[in-house]
């Protein structure tokens, strides 16, 4: 092959390469077009009503919705350490029976600027007798949620001493409670609203003061 035939070959493959680099790089680039176009489709016909709008947090790094990624993140649990005076709560009357027990609730009341506890109790004389309130609820306040004081509440009238802590709430036995405060008051009366066991299932309650309670309905949520 002359010199000249050999020039013109590679003229010619030099052609085909830079015009098959173009036609790719065009490719690309409609590749990119139409991924953006898509994408600013979807976003703009995505519901963004689940989307958190600007607000003080706190913010958790599980939520999706505010963390863009969490590459290289590390878990770890920071140790629990007993508060060194513990117990913070202990039996002292005789209608506490074997409590304080478990199955209560503690909440922070602004308007009172006060912890407010309500806690189980479980009297063996009751209970292997049959009478009633051999589970009850006790009512507890604080104002650092470290140092209590059960105040005699006169509500319920079922023990000797009048002047004891329990609320008034259940009509035979009140055995676990979850307290909180009312988040529909326009639907539903009271401050506080209370899910509690008692005879027959589970009952909703509703109560200005956390101390009386009255039943929302008088059927069982859960029977």
């Amino acid at each position: 092959m002359s010199a000249a035939k050999y020039a013109e070959v590679n003229d010619t493959k030099s052609l085909f390469a830079k015009h098959r680099r173009k036609r790719n790089v065009m490719k690309f680039l409609i590749a990119v077009t139409w991924v953006l176009v898509l994408a600013g489709f979807e976003t703009s016909c995505a519901d963004t009503g689940y989307r958190i709008q600007t607000a003080e947090g706190p913010y958790f790094l599980c939520d999706e919705r505010v963390v863009e990624d969490r590459w290289l993140a590390e878990r770890f649990v920071v140790p629990l350490k007993k508060h060194s005076g513990n117990p913070l709560i202990v039996g002292e009357h005789p209608w506490e029976g074997t409590g304080p027990l478990m199955g209560g609730s503690v909440l922070y009341d602004p308007n009172d600027s006060l912890y407010k506890m309500w806690y189980g109790v479980w009297n063996r004389h009751r209970y292997f007798n049959k009478l009633p309130f051999a589970y009850n609820m006790c009512y507890a306040e604080s104002q650092d949620g470290l140092r209590w004081v059960k105040p005699a509440l006169g509500v319920f009238k079922h023990e000797e001493d009048p002047n004891n802590n329990c609320i008034l709430l259940g009509t035979d036995k009140t055995q676990s409670i979850d307290v909180c405060f009312n988040p529909s008051p326009n639907k539903y009366p009271g401050r506080f609203l209370a899910i509690h066991n008692q005879k027959g299932g589970v009952f909703v309650s509703s109560s200005m003061d956390g101390k009386t309670f009255t039943f929302l309905h008088e059927t069982a949520a859960i029977p």
